[in-house]
């Protein structure tokens, strides 16, 4: 039997949320508060009633990010390298997105997924962005799922690629990239 989910509400991650909300994959606490300060917000989150279920991260663009330990570093999750592209300074990345996080760490709700709540992350987040009047919003694309890419990480099928796109209400051109665990 499938649990019915209630009102999903998504709304911005803010300043009072850090503590609240899981942090998992936003780096150190100075900079998820930092990203917030700068952007007004580091991820579109996502509620049923008052628990958590659901965020998509964001940082402000930087062609210059680069990890040194690779793109599986948490803190990072956007390092394009010599691939990366110039986009105007007020450009933000998506780096990650959780489905199902009810609490920190790595477990994942299955009540919460296949149900349109990445989707709707993306959209909530792209109308944010474009209300902010941000240029343009870019993310690491990979040419398979994540569940392959996480067992093959040193395989050239692994390397990131990147999509980018104006943030506008016409969002349907991104959702496909999310892949099949956003649904």
């Amino acid at each position: 039997m499938t649990k019915s989910i209630g009102d999903i509400r998504y709304r911005p991650m803010v300043a009072s949320d850090v503590g609240p909300v899981p942090e998992d994959c936003h780096g150190s606490r100075e900079a998820l508060l930092g990203r917030i300060e700068d952007l007004g917000g580091a991820a579109m989150l996502a509620f049923d009633g008052e628990q958590h279920v659901a965020q998509l991260q964001f940082r402000r663009y930087d062609p210059m990010c680069r990890s040194a330990k690779g793109i599986w570093q948490p803190d990072y999750w956007g390092d394009f390298g010599e691939h990366a592209p110039k986009l105007p300074e007020a450009s933000v990345n998506v780096f990650c997105y959780h489905v199902g996080q009810l609490s920190a760490g790595e477990e994942r709700s299955p009540d919460y997924q296949g149900r349109g709540i990445g989707l709707a992350l993306l959209d909530h987040f792209l109308d944010w962005a474009a209300s902010r009047e941000f240029a343009g919003v870019v993310y690491s694309d990979t040419s398979r799922s994540i569940s392959t890419l996480s067992s093959n990480r040193e395989s050239k099928d692994s390397l990131p690629s990147i999509r980018v796109s104006n943030p506008t209400p016409e969002h349907s051109a991104l959702r496909p990239a999310l892949g099949p665990n956003a649904r």
